[in-house]
């Protein structure tokens, strides 16, 4: 019995870890639309760091992407991570009334992820 997988087994698995870190980068980029809540979020995060923290990032780079997460999900001075508001915007009663949101997660914003970080509730409009 041996313990190693077949080479056509090992290459599949490869490559659709491959494929996955591929679409990763894809939406990070913006060059595809998120399917879910994660890719949404992960969309999300790479425009804020990019905005708020470093602008020269490379998305292309694992380091890059974990910096990005961590950032995303980073909780500071006892206050919520961004990562934190963004649940409690799709958590929020109002969510699904919101004249904007109408209960997408696709439309929310990186500005409405800070205006409830800052003000705790979602935005008006």
């Amino acid at each position: 019995m041996t313990l190693e997988k077949p080479q056509e087994e090992y290459i599949k698995e490869n490559k659709k870890d491959d494929d996955f870190i591929n679409h990763e980068k894809e939406v990070a980029n913006g060059e595809v639309t998120p399917k879910d809540r994660l890719e949404n979020q992960i969309r999300l995060a790479t425009l804020l760091y990019g905005t708020l923290h470093d602008k020269n990032f490379d998305v292309e780079t694992h380091e890059g992407r974990n910096r990005i997460m961590e950032f995303w999900t980073e909780e500071k001075d006892g206050e919520k991570s961004f990562s934190e508001c963004y649940r409690n915007i799709e958590e929020d009663d109002g969510f699904t009334d919101h004249p904007r949101f109408k209960g997408n997660i696709y439309k929310i914003t990186i500005q409405d992820v800070i205006y409830y970080k800052e003000n705790k509730r979602l935005p008006e409009e």
